[in-house]
């Protein structure tokens, strides 16, 4: 039998974890005490003076992120605790390696081992044994690389929508633009109610995107990679904690060759469509003009994730995707379900 293991990776929301720090104060992870700003997680195994020494010199560099630093320790080592303060980190003791033995386990990593965290603590770098002395350089990287580009914008109006960036990585998004390119393709079909009974037909009137639908063991590894990561999103967010699934994957693409786009609409608005609950839409390419999603009942604004991420919403919403006038827009796009 194929079993495929799958390890805990860029992308990946670590799993939440409680320890008292050396002055007995407990750390609950996602309190709001642990984040606020990107995160160095540091598991030390039996190397904390090392992983400190390393450091040493570089609080300033990550301070400028306004970034935490912590390293899960052996309790030995708590003595160490001054030390690092002046490297800027916060001293986790971890009785009996159980927190750090799991990240490791699920990570598949070997202590000393790394993992750089954007401030959803969701991993942006991760590193292990082998790659102690590029440490700080990898977590310095990931964090100038997700720092804000703009000052803060007054926000006044918006879709009830959630972007997720990084969600997909470039090779994935570029793999599934070549299954785009070699499958075969749907055009134009939208979902058409009459009465009770809700049916596939083309209506190029309505909607001009050509799909592909994700089968086999593509769609088993696109299921749990993207589960780990949209699941406590959603959960969280939206409070939902329905049981629920994923509807079939399709890949589309809207070309302006044709003036890609689709009409307004709802993706739940008959009984037969109503176990739809988020839609999801991932945007798997730059470089196009047009094609961008709005959502006219909260305004004219359009809305379009980075390459790599997606954007969620609920069923319920109007949208549209206005024409898309220069290339091609790639997205793989499905539906959280409790119709599994």
């Amino acid at each position: 039998m194929n079993t495929q293991i799958r390890r805990m990776t860029l992308g990946d929301r670590v799993p939440n974890f409680l320890l008292e720090d050396t002055n007995g104060k407990r750390r609950d992870f996602y309190n709001t005490d642990l984040t606020g700003g990107p995160i160095i997680l540091l598991l030390t195994g039996q190397h904390t003076e090392a992983c400190l020494n390393h450091f040493a010199d570089k609080a300033t560099v990550f301070q400028h992120f306004g970034a935490h630093c912590y390293a899960l320790i052996d309790p030995k080592d708590s003595a160490l605790a001054p030390a690092a303060a002046q490297s800027g980190f916060t001293l986790l003791p971890d009785p009996g390696a159980n927190v750090s033995n799991a990240y490791l386990e699920a990570s598949g990593l070997s202590a000393p081992a790394l993992f750089a965290l954007d401030p959803n603590q969701r991993i942006v770098a991760i590193a292990g044994a082998n790659d102690i002395d590029s440490f700080a350089e990898d977590a310095h990287a990931a964090f100038q690389r997700i720092a804000p580009q703009d000052p803060p914008r007054l926000i006044s109006q918006q879709a009830p929508v959630l972007f997720v960036p990084d969600v997909l990585d470039d090779a994935e998004c570029d793999r599934l633009i070549e299954v785009w390119k070699t499958g075969e393709k749907r055009k134009d079909v939208v979902n058409i109610t009459s009465g009770q009974q809700t049916s596939r037909a083309e209506r190029s009137e309505v909607k001009r995107r050509s799909d592909v639908v994700i089968e086999g063991d593509l769609e088993r590894h696109l299921l749990i990679t993207l589960m780990p990561r949209i699941a406590p999103e959603i959960e969280r967010i939206y409070a939902f904690d329905k049981e629920w699934g994923f509807e079939k994957f399709r890949i589309g693409c809207y070309e302006a060759e044709n003036a890609g786009f689709f009409r307004p609409h709802r993706d739940n608005a008959s009984e037969t469509l109503s176990h739809r609950h988020f839609a999801l839409s991932f945007n798997l390419n730059d470089g196009y003009e047009g094609g961008y999603l709005r959502f006219p009942e909260y305004g004219i604004n359009h809305y379009a994730p980075p390459k790599g991420g997606v954007l969620i919403f609920s069923c319920g919403l109007l949208h549209e995707v206005v024409p898309i006038t220069v290339g091609r827009r790639y997205t793989l796009l499905t539906f959280v379900s409790t119709k599994i």
